[in-house]
């Protein structure tokens, strides 16, 4: 679900509420789950665009490890980086139109019960079927 905060498109609550059960799952289990590629999509989906800084503080990460987790995620096109209007020495990141479409289209799965599977090749076709399908729009709001 998209929602319009500030002049931009925030998938709320879902990602938030996501992201807080990250929080609360790290809390209780310290240094057994690491996903900080996850938690840093959820931070802009959630929040809108967010300083380099942020990032790497949301994905529970040193800023080096976190810097090298940004770029993955921008060389798999989920996010996208964009200049600070008020000091342009400080680089900001958001969701890139891909990342958007496929943070609504895993929430959107998931809050209409299509995320249970079966079986690791259900759960395979079911994760095929959501990427083929994310890419397609990718491609057709790209164009």
């Amino acid at each position: 679900m998209l929602v319009r905060v500030g002049g931009v498109d925030q998938i709320l609550p879902a990602a938030m509420a996501a992201y807080r059960r990250r929080l609360l799952r790290q809390h209780f289990f310290p240094d057994i789950f690491g996903e900080p590629a996850w938690d840093m999509l959820l931070l802009l989906g959630g929040e809108g665009p967010q300083p380099v800084s942020a990032l790497s503080v949301a994905g529970g990460t040193p800023a080096t490890t976190g810097l090298r987790w940004i770029a993955r995620l921008q060389r798999a096109g989920l996010i996208e980086r964009i200049d600070d209007p008020e000091d342009r020495r400080r680089r900001w990141m958001r969701l890139s139109s891909a990342g958007r479409a496929a943070l609504t289209g895993y929430f959107g799965r998931v809050e209409n019960g299509v995320a249970s599977v079966t079986g690791p090749r259900d759960a395979l076709v079911e994760i095929m079927r959501i990427a083929t399908s994310t890419l397609d729009l990718a491609r057709a709001t790209r164009t």
